[in-house]
């Protein structure tokens, strides 16, 4: 018989598998080069604005921002001085004090709170105490890491006899009947609402990110206002996580 030509015979079993991978890979077309991306064009405007900056047009740069930080500034101690003035504690007395810590006391400290008194519940203890709507500026200081407060906290009155009243009322009261008994102090240095607006409008606990609960309140005739914008950037506060102790139960 006439033999079979080798073109057209089958694979043998025997061939290694590598040679039908290395026949298909062939049969695959190569993949096409690919072409680096163009950067976009800038814009004709962008363009012809990129030009280096003269020492003229960078000396009125700065003056600009030099001017409106000022009228920040500015910005920020007339509305701390509009709020003194509605509270009762602006003008003269309060540049007094804070000059050389002179003029009226309008601030007291309370002492010996219970640390886990909040904000709000001083504020009701305020008014039945007889104070409500008598005081401007209510600061309780809270632990950020253990979210408790520190035992104290610093009341404004509008005016040194209402402070007055505050310290003779409020020195030895006990809301709770299993509490301590309060001790009310003046406050020193900071003596007025404006100082204490300076101190506290560009602290930490003013950051956005902080509970509303933690930050210090200011009032008008009894009614809780705006405080102060800041007049710089406020950082946020550093909180310490407290460590976790290993359980001694528990096995290592």
């Amino acid at each position: 018989p006439t033999p079979t030509p080798t073109s057209a015979r089958s694979p043998s079993p025997s061939w290694p598998s590598w040679h039908s991978a290395a026949a298909a890979a062939a049969a695959v077309p190569p993949a096409p080069a690919l072409t680096p991306l163009a950067p976009p064009a800038p814009p004709a405007a962008a363009a012809a604005t990129a030009q280096p900056m003269t020492a003229a047009a960078s000396a009125a740069a700065f003056d600009e921002a030099v001017a409106a930080e000022a009228a920040l500034l500015d910005a920020g101690k007339a509305g701390a001085a509009a709020l003194a003035k509605a509270c009762g504690a602006g003008g003269a007395a309060t540049e007094g004090a804070d000059e050389g810590g002179e003029g009226p006391r309008t601030t007291i400290m309370l002492r010996n709170l219970p640390m886990d008194l909040s904000r709000n519940a001083l504020l009701r203890a305020l008014d039945d105490a007889g104070f409500a709507g008598r005081y401007c500026f209510v600061y309780l200081p809270i632990d950020f890491t253990r979210r408790r407060g520190l035992g104290y906290a610093l009341v404004s009155a509008s005016t040194e006899p209402e402070a007055e009243a505050l310290l003779a009322r409020l020195d030895g009261l006990r809301p709770d009947a299993d509490g301590e008994a309060w001790q009310a102090s003046w406050s020193e240095p900071c003596r007025s609402i404006s100082e204490h607006i300076d101190r506290y409008r560009n602290s930490p606990v003013m950051h956005p990110s902080m509970p509303d609960e933690y930050k210090p309140v200011v009032f008008s005739e009894g009614r809780r206002m705006e405080f102060p914008m800041p007049t710089r950037p406020i950082r946020p506060p550093r909180i310490r996580h407290l460590r976790t102790e290993p359980d001694p139960a528990q096995p290592s």
